[in-house]
């Protein structure tokens, strides 16, 4: 099986229609302590735990992400660790067997 597209994340997103485009990388803003206590005054581990938990992807460790914005619709894209596609992948399938329930 030939390997998928392995480029930076800016390469999924189309540039028609682009409103505006944040890049970020929160492992290594996480890194740093002084912003990291910040950060943690506004979003505090216990809500990074619940989205970890939801998701299967704990922002805390994801090297690179992106979100982006169109006139009617957000692209979040993030740069997994090795080994959290799948729980994420499970995750997101769970969730969308309920909504349909």
């Amino acid at each position: 099986m030939r390997a998928l597209h392995r480029g930076p994340l800016t390469d999924y997103v189309s540039a028609a229609g682009l409103r505006w485009l944040v890049l970020v990388k929160p492992q290594q803003i996480l890194g740093e302590p002084e912003l990291k206590q910040a950060i943690q005054r506004i979003v505090p581990d216990v809500r990074l735990d619940a989205f970890a938990e939801a998701s299967g992807v704990d922002l805390r460790a994801v090297p690179d992400a992106a979100i982006a914005g169109f006139h009617y619709s957000t692209l979040y894209l993030a740069q997994l660790p090795v080994g959290v596609a799948a729980r994420a992948r499970t995750r997101f399938s769970e969730r969308l067997l309920l909504e349909q329930s």
